[in-house]
């Protein structure tokens, strides 16, 4: 892998336009629960998302859908975003 921690990590795909930050109050549920059901479906370039502001937690904070793209993976990996599954793998 190429970053040493979650944060260094969630620093580069925010650079890369990878990562979107919901700063707006959210509710655990249904907001942050409809959000992990979508992200899962946005596709091969789905950004991860970034939840600093939950209903009923001073300071929480979620991360979610970080590998959940093959963008994100090959971000992950070191390559660039726009690397392919095929190449990804090998």
């Amino acid at each position: 892998m190429a970053y040493d921690d979650l944060r260094s990590f969630l620093d580069a795909l925010d650079k890369e336009g990878q990562l979107l930050r919901i700063t707006e109050e959210v509710m655990p549920e249904p907001d942050v629960a409809a959000a992990a059901n979508a992200a899962s479906r946005m596709g091969e370039a789905a950004p991860a998302l970034y939840f600093d502001n939950i209903a009923g937690f001073d300071s929480a904070r979620i991360a979610m859908n970080v590998h959940g793209s093959w963008a994100n993976h090959a971000l992950a990996l070191g390559m660039p975003k726009s690397t392919g599954t095929k190449e990804q793998v090998d």
